[in-house]
């Protein structure tokens, strides 16, 4: 059984419209839309944006980016956000939605049932170094302010190789015959 699986960096919540005719003319059955940058409040209209234009048995499932307080004391989505989405005929197999902790959309996946055993597949969104003083509130300052917060004794990077590995070995382990799929965003180069 042959599964289609595409991942966009989105840039926006803008083109959700088009990248939902992509999926369906090309018979696309998972979507995985990284940098999506939708927040909380936008999550049932593109649910049912995506059921319009797939069919009422798609899944959307998503991983909104988190609002910020920016310098100006104004709430504020930036980069970040991942959004999945399954086709018709894969939907039905979804077994689980994954979304990491940091509600900035850095990892997020899905696991589906085959006739053979289970594909999880993640999408990822690296976040950029630091370049400036002017990104004082971008990506990477919040996730390394969340992982010291955390105690964690990673980098961001380090966050997200950490999350891919583990649940790719931990769904690898489970029977020989499962497999992962990772879709990438490298804003950043990956070592």
């Amino acid at each position: 059984m042959d599964i289609q699986i595409c991942s966009y960096n989105v840039n926006s919540d803008e083109k959700l419209s088009i990248i939902l005719s992509v999926m369906k003319r090309l018979n696309i059955d998972v979507f995985v839309c990284v940098d999506t940058r939708h927040r909380e409040s936008s999550l049932k209209r593109f649910t049912k944006k995506a059921k319009l234009i797939l069919g009422d048995g798609a899944k959307v499932l998503h991983s909104p980016v988190a609002s910020h307080l920016t310098s100006r004391n104004k709430y504020y989505t930036s980069v970040g956000g991942q959004m999945i989405v399954i086709a018709l005929f894969w939907a039905p197999k979804l077994v689980d939605h994954y979304i990491e902790p940091t509600k900035f959309g850095l990892v997020s996946g899905v696991t589906l049932s085959t006739q053979m055993g289970q594909l999880l597949i993640l999408g990822n969104y690296w976040p950029f170094p630091l370049c400036s003083s002017k990104e004082k509130q971008g990506l990477w300052t919040r996730s390394a302010r969340f992982l010291r917060e955390k105690k964690a004794r990673l980098d961001q990077q380090e966050y997200i190789k950490e999350i891919i590995n583990g649940k790719a070995d931990k769904q690898n382990a489970k029977s020989m015959i499962n497999c992962t799929v990772v879709c990438v965003d490298f804003n950043h180069r990956c070592e």
